[in-house]
């Protein structure tokens, strides 16, 4: 795993009200795999992706509660 990998992925995770859900999953699994699959959580530990996650559920613009990204 490379900081260039997960870069990727929070390039791709940046158009969240963009992507379907399938694509979101796809984000969503990468992010887990990095933090508890390969132990690797220092890897998220940047500002930039808890704000991309924080404006993801909170806002200005959430995902859509009722979205089965959710459950």
């Amino acid at each position: 795993m490379t900081q260039s990998c997960v870069d990727t992925f929070v390039a791709f995770t940046k158009f969240y009200s963009d992507l379907n859900t399938e694509q979101l999953k796809r984000a969503h699994r990468f992010f887990y795999r990095v933090a508890f699959k390969q132990e690797l959580s220092v890897m998220l530990f940047r500002i930039d992706i808890f704000a991309l996650f924080n404006r993801m559920v909170k806002g200005p613009e959430p995902l859509d509660r009722t979205s089965p990204i959710f459950w």
